[in-house]
């Protein structure tokens, strides 16, 4: 149904490929890994990818503000 490229994320062009059959979803990582999900469980799975990314901008923020206006901020 979907494909990723994963240039971005692998020196090795691997790709992500997502696959819905059924209430199922097949979610590849290349060769390597392999996701089947149903849809509580791809939710559960977005909830926690969505939360990783919130703490990493929040992360980035506090780095910027400490280059900005030194170690005392934060």
């Amino acid at each position: 149904m979907a494909k990723f490229d994963l240039d971005n994320l692998a020196s090795n062009g691997e790709t992500v490929d997502i696959n819905v059959e059924g209430d199922t979803a097949l979610i590849q990582f290349g060769a390597s890994f392999t996701l089947r999900l149903d849809e509580e469980n791809i939710d559960i799975l977005r909830s926690q990818l969505y939360e990783a990314s919130r703490r990493l901008a929040i992360n980035a923020s506090q780095v910027r503000m400490r280059q900005a206006f030194g170690e005392g901020v934060l």
